[in-house]
């Protein structure tokens, strides 16, 4: 079954968005279109060039790159908090303390350039025939979201040439911690800045008939309810959850919302067609394309602790995977007729 993929950004909570992907598609479905930003953007890297086509080991590959090695001796909670030191394979710390006050950021994400160089096929990643992909960025300059596509065109950032691993490092280029990217004379920020839910982006590269019938995924890191924060750490946590929620599907009251609102676009689509001075507006062709709210399938991951999107710890990590295999599971079990279909 083909359908289409949003992945939000969210670092180390990503690992559901691993234990998600690969449930579902050992279960037989395969993404052809596929809108990422931040680390969404890098596990679409893995996705879309995946050696070989395979995914799973792609997925596999890239998430055994960026955990870090279990400490037998050392608390769970300190473990979780080891990468505030570094990621070998992701990011390193900078180490001209003399030059603190001019620092652009805390980290140097050099590393992550030449592991999606090592374990991303880009040439199978643009190949336009396999999969239809985006990436989301904000451009400082102007503050303004744009996307990197293997689809060619004026509405992306880099209209029509090859993506490579800076246009997906730029996507997750969030200060002060990294340092925001320069690509030929403009620079990006993390696209989650603007929204961390790049589904318009993914609605723009469907056909119509994926419009009307493909099930689309989108997989939401930050849970929209939440405890009520009790200390600092707490407070900070649910902002920081409120900021990187899934704020499409929050506007219109949730999931069962958005998806009749696809309902309503749907019954109106005649109308809109039929009057051509209304139907070949940008406007209206935008409306339009949310019909395909009605194919949405929002899968949730569950809630993290205040060292969740930091935590690359063997641990914490593996254990995110396991509840994201859960909930793909749990979908399957419940869609067994559409899958089937």
């Amino acid at each position: 079954m083909d359908v289409g993929l949003v992945l939000q950004g969210g670092g180390a909570l990503g690992a559901y968005e691993w234990g998600i992907v690969a449930r579902l598609v050992e279960a037989g479905i395969k993404p052809v279109a596929i809108a990422g930003v931040s680390i969404g953007a890098i596990n679409t890297a893995a996705i879309a060039g995946a050696r070989n086509g395979d995914i799973v080991a792609s997925l596999d590959a890239l998430w055994s790159a960026i955990t870090l090695p279990s400490i037998p001796w050392l608390p769970q909670v300190a473990q979780a908090e080891l990468s505030l030191f570094g990621n070998p394979n992701f990011f390193s710390p900078r180490m001209d303390y003399w030059a603190a006050a001019s620092w652009p950021s805390f980290y140097s994400v050099a590393p992550m350039l030449a592991t999606l160089d090592e374990i991303v096929d880009f040439d199978r990643l643009n190949d336009t025939r396999l999969h239809k992909v985006a990436v989301t960025a904000t451009r400082v300059e102007d503050g303004r979201p744009v996307a990197f596509s293997n689809l060619a065109g004026p509405p992306y950032e880099n209209q029509g040439k090859p993506l490579d691993a800076r246009h997906i490092l730029a996507s997750g280029s969030l200060p002060p911690g990294f340092p925001m990217s320069e690509i030929e004379g403009k620079h990006y920020i993390d696209g989650g800045v603007f929204s961390n839910t790049p589904l318009p982006r993914l609605l723009a590269m469907l056909d119509d008939r994926q419009l009307d019938t493909m099930p689309i995924f989108v997989i939401d890191l930050f849970p929209e309810s939440d405890g009520i924060p009790a200390t600092i750490a707490q407070a900070q946590n649910r902002m920081k959850e409120i900021t990187y929620e899934n704020r499409i599907s929050a506007g219109f009251g949730g999931p069962e919302g958005l998806r009749a609102h696809g309902e309503m676009i749907r019954k109106l689509a005649g109308t809109i067609k039929a009057d051509p001075s209304i139907a070949n507006s940008a406007e209206a062709k935008r409306l339009l394309r949310e019909r395909a709210f009605a194919n949405i399938h929002v899968i949730e991951a569950a809630n993290a602790p205040f060292s969740g999107d930091h935590d690359f710890s063997s641990a914490g990590v593996m254990e995110r995977r396991e509840r994201g295999r859960t909930a793909a599971e749990i979908w399957l079990k419940a869609n067994r007729t559409l899958t089937a279909a």
